[in-house]
């Protein structure tokens, strides 16, 4: 067997399975850690699809053809079992150093923990405690503000919670930033952003101005902010560890409470809308995070409305693709799968490194510098084209006087106007007949 094409046609699958369930690597799915509510979810899926029946989905279905001509009669996939064993002798030495990577990490977690004083454990403690229950009144207004949007599931669940503070994890994950894992509602914050503050303390600026803002009222929304600029205002302002976490907090609460994350233009739209809840409820976010993205999420916003994007803030790959094409059009639908696609391609880079330490600060300004969306403003540029509108024109129909304006066999179509001018001139000619 070509282990090569197979591994590419494993590689093929995992991409589509992973964007169909949602989960970011199936690989870790073979890691005997690996988060239960995962694999759940997982097993669900293939359980439903195989053995092979007639509800299987045909990408399975092409791949296990595949692979069972290529085998020996004791290796074929009849099965789960047998799905899983073939993923793993197919990718045994990446598997292995995967689960590997992640032992390191928990030695090396245990290792920093043992290092830290006795104030810096303290010090956590507290800043836990500070985080948790800011965590829970972002959870509180995220559900409020998008209730009718956020799944039931996500909402029973996060009602359900009553100790924030255990969804709290201060540990080694050698990066600087913050992240969430939606599956089971954990906040996970850096260990060595105390190390790494510290270091910054030593700056010059380093709290020179501790009234200092990255962004106006007028800038909180849309602005040309980096990490490299959120960096330099941790400085300026002289911020503790638990200060750079509330900062964050926001945006990363927001995927807990379903908000889509890992591809480029959901990270977009959780951050617009992070931004966008900060401004109305004047909370706490470094208005730093995914500019571009944002950019190019807030034009889509301005192209098809705000309502819409609320929902499809909450909604998967899928569901925004049949959204958009009921609710707007085709065209509105090839337009965010062709984004997406040409979105991803710069982001992945960007997304799927660490970034460990004072230099790894450095390594992620100079990664994300490189990410180049030129295509993106052009296909946007052409849609607007095509259909004669321009955003404020959209705007105005769709926000302002709630005319839906849709593309029908190539015709634009403004129903209410059309409907309001048939009725007067019916009303006309019925008042002329009874005249005479």
């Amino acid at each position: 067997m070509n282990d090569y094409e197979t591994k590419k046609k494993f590689d093929d699958l995992f991409k589509y399975i992973e964007k169909k369930i949602e989960i970011p690597n199936l690989k870790i799915y073979y890691y005997d850690f690996y988060n239960q509510d995962t694999k759940k979810r997982i097993d669900e899926y293939l359980d439903y699809n195989l053995p092979i029946n007639e509800k299987t989905d045909d990408n399975i279905k092409e791949f296990v053809n595949y692979y069972n001509s290529n085998v020996d009669e004791n290796k074929k996939i009849t099965d789960k079992e047998s799905f899983i064993n073939a993923t793993k002798d197919t990718f045994k030495k990446e598997i292995n150093e995967l689960y590997k990577k992640q032992e390191d990490y928990k030695k090396e977690n245990l290792k920093q923990s043992h290092k830290l004083s006795k104030e810096t454990h303290e010090t956590i403690e507290k800043d836990k405690n500070r985080i948790s229950s800011l965590f829970k009144q972002y959870v509180d207004i995220i559900l409020n503000e998008y209730q009718n949007d956020i799944p039931n599931e996500i909402k029973n669940k996060l009602k359900g919670i009553n100790n924030f503070e255990d969804l709290i994890d201060i540990s080694e994950t050698e990066t600087i930033s913050l992240f969430a894992t939606p599956d089971d509602s954990m906040i996970h914050l850096p260990l060595q952003a105390y190390s790494v503050i510290k270091a910054l303390a030593t700056y010059e600026e380093y709290g020179t101005d501790k009234n200092h803002n990255t962004h106006t009222e007028e800038t909180m929304i849309v602005n040309d902010n980096t990490f490299r600029d959120f960096v330099r205002h941790v400085i300026i302002k002289g911020e503790t560890p638990a200060e750079y976490f509330e900062e964050i907090l926001l945006h990363e609460t927001m995927h807990v409470c379903g908000s889509k994350g890992k591809d480029a233009i959901s990270e977009g739209f959780t951050e617009l809308k992070t931004r966008e809840l900060a401004l109305k409820y004047n909370l706490n976010t470094s208005c730093c995070g995914y500019p571009k993205e944002l950019k190019i999420a807030y034009e889509l916003q301005e192209l098809f409305g705000k309502d819409i994007w609320d929902k499809l803030t909450f909604k998967s790959y899928g569901e925004r693709i049949e959204i958009l094409s009921n609710d707007i059009s085709y065209d509105a639908a090839k337009l965010y799968a062709d984004i997406y696609k040409i979105m991803e391609e710069q982001f992945e880079p960007y997304i799927n490194k660490k970034y460990p330490g004072i230099n790894g600060i450095i390594d992620k300004c100079n990664t994300y510098d490189e990410i180049n969306y030129q295509e993106v403003y052009r296909l946007i540029n052409d849609y607007k084209l095509n259909h004669n509108l321009t955003n404020n024109e959209l705007k105005k129909e769709t926000e302002k006087t709630k005319v839906l304006v849709y593309k029908k066999e190539g015709f634009t179509t403004i129903r209410p106007l059309i409907y309001g001018f048939i009725i007067t001139i019916g009303l006309l000619i019925i008042i002329f007949i009874l005249k005479k």
